[in-house]
């Protein structure tokens, strides 16, 4: 379920916003500058080590939760036509989103063992794809009926879910912790690191390490054109359809629901086949 919620800003913001906007008039040069909404995530391992060293991901969870929940309330209630108050609303909802996806990564990591990471994994891909899929594919193909409102408006309510469960988990001692191999970073019972002037030596050697792995060069490359490709279709198609006369809540339908539909049976299969 916190995967579900971490995931609905990536799936409003990719599926549901661009056919809203491409809709309504925006040309396809600003929705390219729309993009950049997402740099945020570029610098991800560099808010890696502030999560690791200061407060624990437990605190960083729920505030980054009150904050979404807040965030959504104000983009509800934002006037119609100031489209630049929305942009900053949603750059800091990615920044914020970045944080959360980071602190529950890594509560996930210290509450289950290395044999329950794939079960992990397995939510984590489900979920996300659920949340993705709520967010892009059913608030899109309800676009003619909903307003952008009601929308964050429900999101708002979600956040709120989301931080009463984020809330109720239980601390790591009485999870368990995952032992990772080969690390020199030892953590505390709520998830700090205790070696927090070395954090960011620490994390440029594991990314020296990761690629002088055999296989991560070519994985990574392999990544980035499906990434790119995956990221195209994605976005250019539901565009050109709107362009050819095709009406909004069907476009929303048929590529964003009925492909994460799709995906979550894909991810679905290959949790099983995984674990089996």
């Amino acid at each position: 379920l916190l995967y579900l919620v971490q995931a609905l800003p990536g799936g409003l913001q990719t599926r549901f916003l661009p056919i809203f906007f491409r809709k309504n008039g925006m040309s396809l040069v600003n929705l390219g500058f729309y993009r950049c909404l997402l740099i945020p995530w570029v610098f991800k391992p560099l808010l890696v080590t502030i999560v690791d060293t200061h407060f624990n991901k437990r605190s960083w969870l729920k505030g980054s939760e009150i904050i979404m929940l807040f965030l959504c309330i104000i983009a509800a209630n934002l006037p119609a036509g100031h489209n630049i108050y929305l942009v900053l609303v949603l750059f800091l909802i990615n920044c914020t989103t970045s944080v959360q996806d980071i602190a529950l990564d890594g509560i996930i990591l210290e509450s289950m063992t290395p044999s329950a990471l794939v079960s992990g994994n397995f939510a984590q891909n489900v979920g996300g794809r659920v949340g993705s899929m709520f967010a892009g594919g059913f608030f899109a193909s309800l676009i003619d009926t909903v307003s952008l409102k009601n929308m964050f408006y429900i999101m708002a309510v979600l956040y709120l879910g989301g931080f009463f469960i984020s809330y109720a988990l239980p601390p790591p001692s009485l999870r368990g912790s995952l032992a990772i191999s080969g690390s020199n970073t030892s953590y505390t019972s709520d998830g700090a690191s205790n070696d927090q002037e070395d954090s960011l030596t620490h994390l440029s050697c594991q990314y020296f390490q990761l690629f002088q792995t055999a296989g991560t060069i070519w994985m990574t490359i392999f990544l980035f054109f499906y990434k790119m490709g995956d990221s195209g279709v994605t976005s250019t198609f539901p565009m050109f359809l709107i362009d050819i006369g095709h009406g909004a809540s069907h476009v929303g339908m048929w590529t964003s629901l009925s492909g994460d539909v799709f995906s979550i049976i894909g991810s679905t299969a290959v949790g099983i086949f995984t674990a089996g």
